[in-house]
């Protein structure tokens, strides 16, 4: 009876992790970022992407006979090829068709690294493209093609971006950095004292022209008193090996 007890509390244990939830699946974050469910080690694939249009691999022979360009997360143009996740052509100088875009992006867990899947938007066949993590410093894309037993594309990137938290670069969103927003905060504030203070200055009478900006009298003198610091240091420096000391008591 014990026996028969334990033996079925192993099935369960069985059946249980056999249907239970996969321990590498990826949870999607956004287009080009997921974050696993068993020790929540982010993957991001977002520095590989090109950002200025164009495709991160362009015209990569693949074993259908066709050319592939591919962009992970970011849109790219190629001739009549337009906000494209991947294109191809048949050959180099052939007209460009669109194969997959960025509008519905699944991740999935793979052997070693992550899984995306592009779903057609329309009338089209499914994409897979596996990111298999391998520590090197350049991408490779390996294109399988067009599968006419499966009806779908696939396709391999390997880089060290599928690796667990191995790229944290920032997403590029083409906005300006951060010295060029303290720049322009401070140009405005500079901009801000000198209005405010000659219109104060104006509204309480004084004289026109350049002394109704604010402190007129400091700003005038202000280079005579950093000449005047820059050359008391150079003295205190120069002098300072002939400072005699006080005598001991």
């Amino acid at each position: 009876m014990l026996f028969k007890s334990r033996f079925h509390l192993v099935l369960c244990v069985l059946v249980g992790g056999a249907y239970g939830v996969d321990p590498r699946q990826c949870n999607k974050i956004d287009s080009c970022s997921c974050k696993f469910a068993d020790n929540g080690a982010v993957v991001n694939l977002r520095p590989l992407a090109k950002s200025n249009g164009a495709s991160l691999f362009k015209d990569i022979y693949a074993k259908d006979g066709y050319y592939y360009s591919y962009n992970p997360c970011v849109p790219f143009d190629e001739e009549e090829c337009h906000s494209a996740s991947m294109c191809k052509r048949l050959s180099t100088n052939s007209s460009v068709s669109l194969v997959a875009d960025q509008n519905n992006v699944n991740f999935g867990p793979n052997e070693n690294g992550v899984q995306l899947t592009y779903l057609p938007s329309g009338l089209g066949n499914i994409v897979t493209v596996s990111f298999k993590c391998v520590q090197n410093s350049k991408p490779l894309f390996i294109p399988y093609g067009f599968d006419n037993v499966t009806k779908q594309y696939n396709f391999e990137v390997e880089t060290m971006c599928a690796c667990d938290n191995a790229c944290h670069t920032a997403p590029e969103t083409g906005g300006i950095s951060t010295g060029s927003i303290l720049l322009i905060i401070f140009f405005v504030m500079i901009f801000l004292y000198l209005t405010i203070g000659a219109i104060n200055g104006k509204i309480n009478g004084q004289s026109s022209g350049l002394q109704v900006l604010p402190h007129y009298e400091f700003w005038v003198g202000f280079p005579g008193l950093v000449k005047d610091g820059c050359l008391f240091a150079v003295r205190c420096v120069c002098c300072s090996t002939g400072v005699t000391s006080y005598d001991k008591v």
